[in-house]
């Protein structure tokens, strides 16, 4: 046997022994994806071709390689409480002859491990409800959720502990769970479980105490604090009283403007039943007072401005809708108004409200508020096709409307109100020559045709419904990079823009979006999965609110290989995001932006990435 023949058996072999050690560490790791696979056998086969000046110092290099790269991850979404539970008790319910079981089946003798097992089969689907709401058991997918392990966390506690009856609730509702909660966790848990155990009552308020005395949300921590001073008996009345004076005290009122519109009315709403507040809600925008039913109480100023605010409103239902009985609500508000107690601007929406003059209230609104316009539009379309069904008519103007929100707010007020002409690539003399003798000149030029190399990655799932305009003037805000577009839910579908970007076109492309849903569950890793199969372009953008409810592989996962590709993934997130997640895709290099208004979006790429839109 020649020598080149006997070291090409010897790698073979050592290839083999590295592949069958890596494949014996990867069963006891879970699921992962092939290309990952792939990646950490050639590390390995690398780590093992190097040259070490001690046996002793390649073994530990190796068993580190292993540990930071093979250790079992956090699942997706979960904060720091997490149950699993053991096999014996889930045997004992699969026992049971028959599919259809009853809640005593599960919950015997109220234990809290019953309680949370029970939970834990309705999270992972192998417990449901029939059309006449029995309940029937799969027993192979419950079989397939021991065996990977999977876990539920304090969401899924809080979506379905109210289906078990309140005595068993103290057992399950603990301290360590309550302080795995973010603000809007604490909100749902004190409007489905407050109220009907002493005990658990008694939990909630000490936390919801704890957790608003606290130094940061102030504006989510009113909100909160005064949603659960609804629902308390006289003995805790004092106190919440006492915290929300302190609140109050402490807290700009304008922090509440940080929050989407409708949970923005509720807090407003609560703010004007109580007497020491309504005095300080005159700096609130209009908007934000436009859900209040009544403004008799309120002082002049912010009086007007809810008035002016509620004529606002149904204007720009009108103008998407076309019912003309929301125009004369408009009038009857705008007609309310005393217009020397407004400011200018205000004054000046109040102008063309009455003009009916839809094109500069169009201007002003994009200036003064368009990421509440947005938010507004989206509201109506998602109440108008849940009473009466898909309306093209409806959607086209709300896209309309959006799109001119969008263009007029990303554009801003021209310098000077000056136009400059350009010739293509190069510098135009007609209209620079003369003053560039005289040194009084700009330089103008046109840029080249731009490549498009952006894959934008969008969530069209039924948790973004509230947010479906901002996400199609999201992705409107990148379109003329675009070269192809994702489009995912629990399914993925993968389309491509138009090639020419006129209005037209774009409004058609933003409707085609808009009608393949916005309802359903949210798988982001499968959507990472497609993206990378359909090679994408340079720089891939995510958009969604990272609310991933299909149990598969960590999203920040699959992210990672975009990453080590070279790709850049910007994550662009609504106000109301997964946080939990978004520091995730921070921790492996993704750049995050959370923004209000879509139209900021350009500005961000353009400055952070270099990118010209």
């Amino acid at each position: 046997m020649s020598y080149y023949q006997h070291v090409s058996d010897e790698f073979r072999s050592l290839v083999d022994k590295v592949l069958d050690e890596v494949y014996e560490r990867v069963k006891s790791a879970g699921r992962i994806p092939t290309g990952r696979l792939e990646d950490l056998a050639r590390i390995r086969l690398t780590l093992e071709l190097l040259n070490y000046e001690a046996g002793t110092v390649k073994s530990e290099v190796i068993e580190e390689f292993y540990k930071s790269n093979l250790a079992k991850r956090e699942p997706t979404g979960y904060g720091g409480w997490l149950y699993k539970p053991g096999k014996e008790s889930v045997h004992k319910v699969l026992s049971n002859k028959g599919k259809r079981l009853r809640l005593s089946d599960v919950i015997r003798e109220g234990t809290a491990e019953e309680v949370l097992n029970y939970v834990w089969l309705r999270a992972n689907k192998a417990l449901y409800r029939d059309k006449s709401g029995k309940l029937v058991i799969d027993k192979s997918k419950a079989h397939r959720a021991v065996v990977e392990e999977r876990p539920i966390s304090a969401r899924d506690v809080l979506k379905y502990l109210k289906e078990v009856p309140s005595r068993y609730w103290a057992g399950v509702i603990t301290s360590e769970l309550l302080t795995s909660l973010d603000y809007d966790q604490v909100e749902e848990l004190v409007r489905s479980y407050y109220g009907h155990s002493k005990t658990v009552d008694k939990r909630i308020l000490d936390f919801v105490l704890t957790k608003a005395g606290g130094t940061s949300g102030g504006g989510d921590k009113l909100g909160v604090v005064l949603g659960l001073s609804k629902r308390l008996g006289k003995q805790a009345s004092n106190k919440v009283r006492s915290l929300v004076d302190e609140l109050v005290s402490t807290t700009d009122l304008r922090d509440i403007e940080k929050q989407p519109l409708a949970e923005r009315w509720a807090v407003v709403s609560s703010l004007y039943r109580d007497s020491r507040l309504r005095s300080r809600m005159s700096p609130l925008s209009p908007l934000s007072l436009a859900g209040l039913t009544s403004v008799e109480k309120l002082d002049d100023t912010a009086r007007n401005k809810a008035l002016l605010g509620k004529a606002l409103r149904h204007y720009l239902n009108y103008v998407v809708t076309g019912d003309q009985a929301e125009r004369q609500a408009a009038l009857y508000y705008a007609g309310r108004v005393e217009p020397a107690a407004l400011e200018p601007q205000h004054r000046a929406i109040l102008e063309k409200i009455l003009s009916d003059d839809q094109r500069l209230l169009l201007h002003l609104v994009s200036k003064v508020y368009p990421d509440d316009t947005l938010e507004l539009v989206s509201m109506k379309l998602s109440d108008v096709f849940s009473t009466r069904g898909l309306d093209y008519v409806v959607l086209e103007r709300a896209i309309k409307l959006s799109y001119r929100v969008f263009e007029r707010a990303r554009r801003g007020v021209p310098v000077g109100g000056r136009k400059v002409r350009s010739a293509r690539g190069r510098l135009d003399v007609r209209s620079t020559l003369f003053n560039y003798t005289r040194f009084n000149y700009r330089m103008v030029f046109e840029d080249l045709p731009r490549k498009r190399s952006i894959t934008a990655v969008v969530d069209v799932s039924g948790s973004m419904l509230r947010y479906s305009m901002w996400t199609l003037v999201a992705l409107a805000s990148v379109i003329e990079l675009v070269d192809k577009v994702v489009l995912f839910w629990d399914r993925t579908e993968v389309v491509r823009p138009p090639v020419k970007k006129t209005r037209p076109l774009i409004y058609r492309f933003l409707e085609r979006v808009y009608t393949q849903r916005f309802k359903g569950y949210t798988n982001i890793s499968q959507a990472i999965r497609v993206t990378v199969s359909s090679r994408p372009g340079r720089l891939v953008v995510l958009v969604s609110d990272l609310q991933q409810t299909v149990r598969d592989v960590d999203p920040w996962l699959e992210v990672q290989s975009l990453i080590d590709r070279g790709i850049r993934v910007v994550v662009v997130a609504p106000p109301r995001h997964n946080r939990d997640v978004l520091r995730r895709f921070e921790s492996i290099g993704c750049e995050t932006v959370i923004v209000k208004n879509p139209s900021k979006i350009p500005i961000y790429l353009k400055k952070r990435l270099n990118i010209k839109i």
